[in-house]
């Protein structure tokens, strides 16, 4: 087995959440301390400041000149090992009160593009749909170790949704540990089925689609929304109108690439570019297959950071949210794109 990782799993004793020690996560530059005009590790030509990549897109006709790479994270929330390192689950250690487990996992970065300044709702749908395909690539790829029970894409654009770097880029996470929020969208989900025999997110857009006050665009094949709870002013939902368990098995990124650069198009106009968190949640890795299948529908979130959570929602878990869904998807709707 590889050396001990530097994280570490903690079972919270008194509601069973898990969080995360990360040391060298503390240790990451921060936006502040890089200036647009300072080197920047994620711009051609500095390739030699990042880990070596793990998966790369090449442009056309040019094999040495890339236009996306992903590479592990330089200051990872996680410890990686190798697949063959590793024979046996990681040893869960506990007593009475304080669980923890190693923080095995894996951290990417997905260096999106080239360019530095590049904003995803202003480039092409070639250029969002590599990302959507990369992002199911790596999910395939990490999956493959039995250990990982989820991976997570997801993209912070903004320093105030945690952001450390100006270029454009987004984050991959693998966990051996299946987060709370996670488990609790499978436990909504098996026991909508188990009552109603159908996917809970595929009643939610039959509803939505009828109702259509909170719908910001639908097409063919894809609907975006903001959710009926939205957490934050205007929060959207997008999901594919057919069911689908698992996003590493779409096919058409073509069509949600439209829808995604769409939405985001929406905001940017709307909103004066605001700061947001894109995450994409897929079938976790490690419950049964035909579960999955008939139960689980990925989707992705996009949350626009424009409120600060404070006290009361620290406490409480209550979101307050100061714009209504159906405000925000009438706004959203009149918004040209």
């Amino acid at each position: 087995m590889s050396s001990e990782p530097n994280s570490q799993y903690r079972r919270d004793p008194l509601g069973g959440a898990w969080i995360i020690n990360a040391r060298e996560r503390g240790g990451r530059p921060m936006r502040s301390e890089s200036p647009v005009h300072s080197r920047c590790p994620f711009c051609p030509g500095n390739e030699d400041e990042t880990p070596p990549e793990v998966h790369r897109l090449s442009k056309a006709g040019k094999e040495n000149e890339w236009r996306l790479r992903v590479v592990p994270n330089k200051y990872p929330a996680l410890g990686q090992w190798e697949v063959n390192d590793l024979q046996e689950k990681p040893c869960e250690e506990q007593d009475l009160f304080f669980t923890t487990l190693p923080g095995w996992g894996a951290h990417e970065v997905v260096i999106e593009t080239p360019l530095h300044d590049s904003h995803i709702a202003t480039r092409s749908v070639e250029e969002i749909r590599d990302l959507l395909d990369t992002y199911a690539a790596r999910i395939v790829e990490l999956s493959r170790d039995q250990h990982i029970k989820h991976v997570l894409p997801f993209k912070n654009h903004g320093a105030t949704a945690g952001t450390s770097q100006d270029h454009p880029h987004s984050q991959i996470v693998a966990m051996t540990v299946l987060p709370a929020v996670v488990r609790a969208k499978l436990d909504f989900s098996r026991k909508h089925f188990s009552r109603h025999g159908s996917c809970l997110i595929c009643d939610t857009i039959e509803r939505e689609s009828s109702m259509g006050e909170r719908v910001v665009e639908m097409s063919d094949k894809f609907i975006a929304f903001c959710p009926f709870a939205s957490r934050c002013p205007f929060e959207v939902f997008i999901a594919p109108r057919s069911h689908n368990h698992d996003f590493a098995l779409t096919r058409d990124t073509e069509s949600l690439a439209l829808t995604l650069r769409s939405v985001l198009g929406r905001l940017q106009s709307l909103l004066g570019d605001p700061p947001f968190n894109l995450v994409v949640h897929s079938t976790p890795n490690l419950i049964s297959q035909s579960d999955m299948e008939s139960q689980y529908h990925w989707h992705i979130e996009i949350l626009p950071r424009l409120t600060q959570h404070a006290g009361f929602e620290w406490a409480t878990g209550f979101y307050i949210n100061t714009k209504p869904p159906e405000e925000a998807a009438l706004a959203l709707r009149g918004v040209t794109v």
